[in-house]
């Protein structure tokens, strides 16, 4: 009786998140779809995110997503979920496992119905999952894998989108945007635009995803955009702080990468290990360095300890993270290959919009680290 009782809440709360803008069925009518057995487990695995209770404070719930395969990425799962859980999110990271070897990992050690099995091992899945999410009235936080929370990024990420639609990370030194960190509302306009992309995509598989995400926001230039139009109402959307708070490691340019600040402000450290492997003549460490194995095969670590900073625990950690650490921040360069004459009407609309947002975000750069955390409460 407990039981239909839980199953029954979970359809109501469903169908009310659902209908706050849903441009795809409803996760209700699952059960009658003909949909993919992955479109099924999604749906099956925001139910259980439901169950866990985990809503966030003035809107819809919110969903943590990464992906992960292969026996190499695998063997740290365990680990990655685990600082997950040390944060409170546990119950509400769904892991999109590429392969049997990921799958197998993810059950062994977190909630079986968060482990989604897909089959295409390509960057493009996380746009298909976002828009699933999101389209079912859930907001998403996408992490690669290849990130180590230093501190819950709930808070000051859920600070930043009462001003927008769509965070995503970008370089310290450019205006590129890394879609390693994106934070997407259940909203329409995300909705939208992630189609677009969608579209954009199977229609030029050639693409870089990150290039195409960035381009369809105007920062980027895209292969033949000018067949592409304008986008019509692009969702509003913000920069998480690339400088002290959503970082990135020095692999090859210390022009582009790296962060500036103090250690206590990081939020996440992104260190850029996507292949296993960097091109040794133009790596500045002349060398492939596995950071998977300093965060998370590290016995001195106590992943679980949230309180004690990871840097205060192993001192390979703080070295790790000043050796990326610039003494200030580099000038913000574009991003961009080709003249700003060659652009049609709409590209010349949104880069305008793009310089706004830089200028902002530049400025706010500037404003005491200390103030800021105060803000984020």
């Amino acid at each position: 009786m407990e039981s239909g009782v839980r199953q029954l809440y979970a359809k109501i709360r469903l169908k009310e998140l659902a209908s706050r803008g849903s441009l795809v069925l409803p996760l209700l009518h699952l059960r009658r779809t003909r949909g993919s057995a992955t479109f099924r487990a999604v749906g099956r695995a925001l139910g259980s995110t439901l169950r866990a209770r985990l809503a966030r404070p003035g809107g819809h719930h919110l969903v943590i997503f990464t992906m992960v395969y292969g026996k190499r990425l695998a063997q740290y799962l365990p680990a990655w979920l685990q600082r997950m859980r040390a944060f409170g999110h546990g119950g509400r990271t769904l892991v999109f496992c590429l392969d049997e070897t990921s799958e197998e990992a993810c059950r062994r050690c977190h909630e079986p119905l968060l482990c989604v099995r897909g089959r295409e091992q390509t960057a493009a899945n996380k746009f298909h999952m976002m828009s699933v999410i999101v389209n079912d009235g859930f907001d998403v936080l996408y992490l690669d894998f290849d990130v180590v929370l230093l501190q819950d990024p709930v808070p000051p990420v859920l600070k930043a989108a009462e001003q927008a639609e769509l965070l995503v990370s970008r370089d310290l030194g450019s205006e590129c945007l890394n879609i390693g960190v994106l934070y997407l509302k259940a909203h329409p306009d995300v909705a939208a635009f992630l189609q677009e992309l969608i579209i954009w995509l199977w229609n030029h598989p050639y693409e870089f995803c990150q290039k195409a995400f960035a381009g369809l926001l105007g920062v980027e230039d895209l292969h033949w955009n000018e067949m592409f139009g304008d986008l019509g109402k692009a969702p509003r959307w913000a920069i998480l702080d690339p400088v002290n708070a959503f970082v990135s490691s020095i692999v090859y340019s210390g022009d582009v990468q790296g962060w500036t600040g103090d250690l206590e402000n990081i939020i996440i450290y992104h260190f850029l290990d996507a292949s296993g492997a960097v091109d040794t003549k133009f790596a500045v460490a002349g060398r492939y360095v596995n950071l998977f194995d300093l965060f998370y095969a590290n016995p001195k670590l106590d992943l679980a300890d949230a309180t004690t900073p990871l840097f205060q625990q192993d001192p390979q950690v703080q070295d790790e993270l000043l050796g990326s650490r610039l003494p200030a921040a580099p000038s913000v360069s574009a991003c961009g290959n080709l003249p700003s004459s060659a652009h049609p009407a709409w590209k010349r609309r949104q880069r305008a919009r793009t310089k706004t947002l830089a200028l902002v975000d530049r400025s706010n750069s500037q404003l005491s680290r200390g103030a800021r955390l105060k803000s984020i409460g």
